[in-house]
């Protein structure tokens, strides 16, 4: 994985290129390059960091699936659609390099075949396996006690 190594030389170029524009503010070749770098660097993060939210979600469903755990299912479908997100940020900045250098369209091929696993993972959890958790906090229990009625306390549901 040369990932780091990537991304430390295309923080160079852009800062590199930055400069350069200092020099010459009318230059369109270098603010077209700035584009560039600005998208691959912001596309590569989003990339990244929706390949480590998959990563969560291929565990937590492996851990849901062995151990039968309904929590377990939501929160890999929470990571999942998590992950989609930042793939589909991904996508939109290397469109957006894909307009100024064509060497963009090997990253979205590659953003929409790790979209493509997403779905299919999304696909393998069942809906009955879905739980919502609801946090009540008993501290403030009294903010949502209603009327007493019969010597039941009754709650407003949130």
């Amino acid at each position: 994985d040369r990932s780091a190594e990537a991304q430390e030389l295309f923080d160079k170029v852009l800062e590199v290129s930055k400069q350069a524009l200092k020099l010459d503010p009318n230059s369109l070749e270098i603010k077209e390059y700035i584009k560039k770098c600005t998208s691959k660097i912001e596309g590569n993060n989003n990339f990244n960091r929706g390949y480590e939210l998959e990563d969560i979600g291929n565990n937590l469903l492996q851990e849901a699936q062995i151990f039968k755990e309904k929590g377990k299912f939501s929160q890999a479908k929470e990571k999942f659609s998590q992950s989609k997100e930042k793939y589909l940020n991904a996508c939109e900045y290397f469109e957006q390099g894909n307009k100024h250098d064509h060497r963009f369209k090997e990253n979205l091929e590659f953003v929409q075949k790790q979209i493509n696993e997403v779905n299919n993972s999304l696909k393998e959890i069942p809906s009955s396996n879905i739980t919502l958790d609801i946090n009540f906090d008993i501290e403030h229990q009294e903010d949502y006690q209603l009327d007493i009625a019969g010597n039941h306390n009754y709650f407003e549901h949130i």
